[in-house]
């Protein structure tokens, strides 16, 4: 078991490389999340940032629906970031990603945005 606590931003242990985590891993939320960013990067994310470094013939309209899709996984991201449950889980995963991963920059920034909505009430 890696965490103590669903609130813990950090890992109590440290998590072996590859690890493919299990049911009472972590909590349930946690692998919620994993699956969500799963979703994120693999339909989202990676495509545009693939697409941005391509010379394609109508190139503008796919970008746009890509931004479109990636947008569509970012609402879903902050709708789950309003519990700190959530907040705590992604805080602990992105823990072991590399550090100048163009991923994690944005999913840090989705977090910021959570935590300032939390803190300065939403608009």
């Amino acid at each position: 078991k890696f965490v103590n606590d669903k609130l813990d931003e950090t890992y109590c242990t440290p998590v072996p490389s590859g690890h493919n985590f299990r049911v009472f891993d972590v909590p349930d939320e946690e692998l919620e999340m994993r699956d969500i960013l799963n979703c994120w990067y693999e339909e989202g994310f990676y495509p545009l940032q693939q697409l941005q470094k391509i010379d394609i013939e109508a190139k503008d309209e796919y970008l746009d629906i890509q931004k479109q899709l990636l947008d569509h996984h970012d609402n879903t991201i902050m709708l789950v970031l309003r519990s700190q449950v959530y907040q705590a889980a992604l805080k602990r995963i992105l823990s072991n990603w590399p550090a100048r991963s163009p991923a994690k920059n944005h999913l840090e920034f989705l977090l910021d945005q959570a935590l300032a909505l939390q803190t300065y009430g939403r608009h």
